[in-house]
């Protein structure tokens, strides 16, 4: 029996009107579709129905790049765009990548840095006259390639031609980066835009989505372009390239920008990156003096598209903990890194940068020497010049010889070779399953699909053939732990543990147990390896707002907050909010952008636990830590698992410094990864996602909204108890 459900009504509706449907679409047919394209990458077994069933009932929801991408057109597709997860360490495939929506991990280390972005050429971008988004004025002040021939004229000059596609941007940003690797700066490079769509033409491969046209893109470059003589380190030059062209993919509308930038600890530059997102404000300036400034107003962060996480292994925490077989210059390097990190986490309220645990990774070198003699990347779609070719092979014999290949995403839940690499995720939903035992076939099925699109081609192919890996994820897990099991979170983690804890736990190592096997049966059925890694919880922050669950493994994040979503500033919609009644603010970090909060309270909090409800500040430091340890236990096991995606949320107001600082010495150490942030209204962000208000104060804004059709979110209006979804349907944009 199959249970036919349908979009949470408001939220979840609105998210998939946004992100998933197709024009006139349902739940059912996304299903469908879905379900069709991902079965016919393999042709012996018929997997249709077991997975039809699943996704009809929600009790996996794949994740959103199945979603929206996933149909009849799939065997043909570039696995990149169902990939939610890649690594990147050249910058023109951090673009791709980043254009093709996966979240992109780079390592910024000093030893790995093979190109100076400092000694790139003379980059000008140029654009017809006769284009569009001149003629409009949406492109202003670029020359003709014309003009700038007669401009640069006795020079040696490079002239390129941006083709209108994902690969054809990404082509662009390689000429910059292997003239770069050359030293040509006395060069002349010039870019020609004028073959890329105009403003609001229909991108196919994104269901018609508006382009952006060339501007965000010829921006872009013009930013990179003032690395050239720059006085900064080859890793930071890096840093900056990436972040501009992170910033083009953000004003692209359809897509959005993720990186996580990770640097080792014995770096001699780490401080540098450590305080490289700080405020010049806060610069030579003690915790308190920070705490202080911070509390006169908003400080905005620098380079603010990437997660920074400091890499550490076993050799950091014995050198922090005096070991005496570490040297003392290690203890002091040690040291100073612990203090700068507590300090920018707690101080700075931002709760960056994060401490990743190398060391504690999952890791397989099998066949890794491979890379020695074949290109790390390439594919059908995308073929490397013959110079970048060169600079590959220079970049993988750095890789190969670090201490460690290994990082992950930018929301830490996978395990990837950080010389390039994929891996494919989805949700699944004990929650909404029948009984057990359909959870655990749930379980089974969607390892079967994730393991069929790494079948497809891709721009690192040999990396998935070789590890072949995949991330079966869970999502709604505290509805479940609480419907099922009657568990509230802190019976799940107190000690000694309950027999009726035990029992959840052992049930998530049953479903963790059938992924393994499942792996390992249609691998050899595939004739392909056993994936390296299997097993994973991601933020799911979109898949679980389609049906109103707490998103991944995390709590609640409040009973009453206000949700923050952003539109651009000429959008209709923001005045009519405005007038609606609902709070407005304009943001400086993302120019021409809007927020408009909207009132939310979570489904859970409507399923009657009474004090047993527990939400993210609420939950103590070591609490969430414990559940960290017992999900990486009972869940990702000892050989197969990736990771946990998690942040830990706490209130300053309750933790002090202190406390902080020794909870943290006492627990990062005993987990893979983990974020932290300090939930508090002053952070050294201009905003956050979810501002926690009070039930008076939500109750006064609610009373001052008139109601109205929206597409953002499961806004609550007019509420008796905390719930009421409002059905939306008006198009937006966020």
């Amino acid at each position: 029996m199959t249970i036919a459900r349908n979009y949470e009504a408001g939220m979840g509706q609105a998210v998939a009107d946004r992100t998933i449907n197709r024009p006139g679409e349902q739940w059912s047919d996304v299903s469908h579709r879905v379900a069709l394209g991902n079965s016919l990458l393999d042709q012996k077994v018929n997997d249709y129905p077991a997975l039809s069933h699943h996704l009809l009932q929600a009790s996996t929801l794949m994740s959103g790049r199945h979603l929206q991408h996933g149909d009849v057109d799939q065997p043909g597709r570039p696995m990149e765009v169902f990939s939610n997860c890649s690594t990147a360490m050249l910058r023109f495939l951090n673009f791709k990548l980043l254009l093709s929506g996966s979240g992109v991990g780079s390592a910024y280390d000093d030893a790995l840095m093979v190109v100076d972005w400092t000694k790139q050429p003379n980059v000008v971008p140029v654009i017809d006259p006769s284009h569009p988004d001149v003629a409009s004025g949406r492109v202003k002040g670029f020359l003709s390639l014309r003009d700038a021939m007669h401009l640069y004229e006795g020079r040696e000059i490079v002239v390129f031609h941006v083709p209108d596609s994902r690969e054809g941007w990404a082509k662009g940003i390689e000429q910059i980066e292997k003239m770069a690797y050359q030293g040509l700066t006395d060069h002349i490079l010039i870019l020609d835009f004028t073959a890329v769509r105009c403003f609001g033409s229909p991108i196919k491969g994104m269901q018609n989505r508006p382009a952006s046209g060339p501007g965000p893109l010829m921006d872009a470059i013009v930013n990179v372009a003032r690395l050239r003589g720059a006085t900064m380190a080859p890793w930071k030059a890096a840093m900056y390239a990436d972040h501009f062209q992170a910033e083009c993919v953000l004003v692209g509308g359809a897509r959005r920008a993720a990186r996580i930038a990770t640097k080792f600890w014995r770096d001699k530059t780490i401080f540098d990156f450590i305080d490289l997102k700080r405020p010049l404000e806060f610069r030579g300036k003690t915790r308190e003096e920070v705490e202080e400034l911070r509390a006169t107003g908003f400080y905005q962060s620098h380079l603010w598209s990437s997660n920074n996480s400091v890499a550490v292994d076993q050799e950091f925490w014995d050198a922090l903990n005096c070991h005496p077989w570490m040297k003392q210059a290690d203890r002091i390097q040690a040291r100073k890194v612990w203090n700068a990190i507590m300090d920018a986490q707690h101080g700075d309220g931002t709760g960056e940068p994060a401490l990743l645990n190398v060391h504690k990774l999952t890791m397989n070198d099998t066949d890794i020497e491979q890379y020695r003699e074949q290109a790390f990347a390439g594919s059908k779609l995308y073929t490397p010049d013959a110079v970048t070719l060169e600079l590959m092979k220079e970049l993988t014999e750095r890789v190969l010889a670090h201490s460690y290949h290994y990082i992950v995403n930018p929301c830490g839940e996978i395990v990837l070779f950080m010389l390039g690499a994929f891996c494919v995720i989805a949700d699944v939903v004990p929650f909404h399953a029948i009984d057990d035992d359909d959870a655990e076939d749930c379980f089974r099925v969607v390892t079967r699909a994730l393991m069929r699109v790494n079948t497809m081609d891709s721009i690192y192919n040999l990396e998935v053939a070789r590890t072949n890996r995949i991330g079966v994820g869970l999502t709604g897990l505290h509805e479940w732990m609480w419907t099922r099991f009657g568990l509230g979170f802190r019976e799940a983690v107190a000690l000694p543990m309950t027999a009726k804890a035990a029992e959840f736990w052992n049930m998530l190592k049953r479903f963790g147990d059938a992924v393994d096997d499942e792996a390992k049966s249609y691998a050899k059925l595939l004739g392909v390896v056993v994936p390296h890694t299997n097993k994973t919880a991601k933020p799911a922050g979109t898949t679980s707002k389609l049906f109103g669950l707490t998103e991944g493994v995390h709590l609640p994040p409040m009973r009453k907050y206000l949700r923050w979503v952003q539109f651009r500033n000429d959008d209709p919609l923001v005045a009519e909010y405005a007038a609606k009644g609902y709070p407005i603010r304009q943001l400086e970090t993302y120019a021409g952008t809007t927020i408009v909060g909207f009132p939310t309270a979570p489904v859970i909090t409507t399923l009657g636990m009474g004090d047993k409800l527990v939400t993210a500040s609420e939950a103590t430091p070591a609490e969430q830590f414990r559940w960290l340890r017992l999900l990486e236990r009972y869940w990702l096991g000892e050989t197969r698992g990736n990771q946990i995606s998690y942040t830990l949320k706490y209130d300053p107001t309750v933790v002090s410094f202190s406390q902080f600082e020794k909870v943290m010495r006492e627990n990062v150490p005993t987990v893979r990864a983990v974020s932290v942030l300090p939930q508090i209204n002053s952070l050294s962000y201009e905003y956050t996602p979810e501002e926690e208000i009070s039930e008076e104060r939500f109750a006064e804004i609610v009373a001052g909204i008139v109601a109205m059709s929206e597409d953002v979110d499961r806004v609550h209006v007019d509420c008796e108890g905390g719930s009421c979804p409002i059905d939306f349907s008006k198009a937006g944009v966020v």
